[in-house]
């Protein structure tokens, strides 16, 4: 209880102007400038990510995903700023927090990144399946590719990241009945960053019966 009383009349004082000029004055403010960095994947410039501190918007990222922000309060202080991301990108769980330090010259100003992380991924499905021409690819019941004569096929898929993808060769139709396996299902996770996705399913072709050897020939004989 002591303390707490002792605390209330230094706060007391420290707010009275004349004590003010002396040994209670408020801490020294300052006004800093840093630069910050948006991008969606690294080196990828991101435009119109917003950085908001205590509810206001102080900046907007231009169309090399850079901003140049001032920010003011006590030395020493550290600002967390709020991250929005533009639609179809994920912001940051934490916000970027930006200690203010001393003034420095304006060519080495303070320099931060971000990342917005694209909610979707693009990948580039490339497959080849010898023996296995004219299969059409299918996702989720839907043919999305056709493998060519030669069993090759490409498509582009947009999906978020950690999902799990599971294309199917459809052998249903009769002229494919005959493949083995039959139906095969190929697998593979999203990643976090657009890829060539390269799979591959070699189907054996049932051997023909051999014709039948032809029937020597045989001519009438005369006595």
């Amino acid at each position: 209880m002591r303390i707490r009383r002792i605390t209330a009349r230094i706060g007391l004082l420290c707010a009275l102007p004349l004590a003010a000029a002396g040994g209670c004055s408020p801490p020294k403010r300052q006004v800093l400038q840093v630069v910050v960095r948006a991008e969606s994947d690294p080196g990828a410039a991101l435009p119109q990510v917003a950085f908001v501190y205590a509810g206001s918007e102080v900046g907007r990222s231009d169309a090399a995903g850079m901003v140049r922000l001032s920010l003011s309060g006590p030395i020493g202080q550290e600002v967390a700023l709020q991250t929005r991301c533009p639609e179809g990108f994920r912001a940051p769980e934490s916000s970027l927090r930006v200690a203010l330090r001393s003034s420095e010259p304006a060519a080495r100003l303070p320099e931060y990144r971000v990342r917005c992380r694209p909610q979707r991924r693009s990948l580039v499905v490339s497959l080849r399946a010898p023996n296995g021409g004219g299969l059409a690819v299918r996702y989720l019941g839907k043919q999305i590719a056709r493998t060519d004569a030669q069993g090759i096929a490409h498509t582009l898929l947009r999906l978020p990241p950690g999902e799990r993808v599971k294309l199917w060769l459809d052998t249903s139709a009769p002229a494919h009945r005959g493949l083995r396996p039959q139906n095969p299902v190929l697998q593979f996770s999203v990643p976090d960053h657009d890829q060539v996705v390269s799979l591959q399913q070699t189907f054996a072709v049932p051997a023909r019966p051999k014709p039948p050897a032809p029937k020597p020939l045989e001519l009438p004989v005369h006595f």
